[in-house]
């Protein structure tokens, strides 16, 4: 073993766990608006469309490759000097073109989709991906800035 295999794999180690940090700060963001907006907002608004049970293996598919996505796009490029300032703008842009995507092609598509859902949605979409990304990259810098991996 060289003494540069741990630098090396240094930046792996900081994606899975960025990796893993993204998914629970998002999954608490998550918990918190769906128990608090679900009533008022999407049943509400959407009671017809909406499945009486949500499909799991769709939920874990959508929260992998949005993680995945959040990760890349916005957490993996602050690592390189722990900006939280790059971290909350590029995930609620992220967030916004992406919960953007689902609401305005259900706008465009269904016949019937709420604009009140969509513009909340999409406000939400950037306000939980900059809390998610900021949050992970403050963990992430409190470990590994520290300790000299940092600008």
């Amino acid at each position: 073993m060289t003494a540069d295999f741990p630098r090396k794999a240094q930046p792996m180690a900081q994606r899975l766990i960025s990796l893993l940090l993204a998914a629970l700060a998002f999954a608490a963001c998550d918990a918190v608006w769906l128990s608090l907006a679900y009533q008022p907002l999407y049943h509400a608004e959407l009671g017809l469309v909406i499945a009486a049970k949500p499909d799991p293996l769709a939920a874990l598919l959508f929260y992998s490759v949005y993680i995945f996505g959040l990760c890349y796009f916005a957490i993996w490029p602050s690592l390189q000097n722990f900006s939280l300032r790059t971290a909350a703008s590029q995930g609620a842009v992220f967030g916004l073109v992406a919960y953007g995507t689902y609401d305005l092609t259900n706008q465009a598509t269904l016949a019937f989709w709420s604009w009140k859902v969509t513009g909340v949605d999409m406000i939400w979409g950037a306000v939980a991906s900059a809390t998610a990304s900021t949050v992970t990259l403050f963990l992430m810098r409190m470990r590994f800035a520290a300790k000299g991996h940092s600008e």
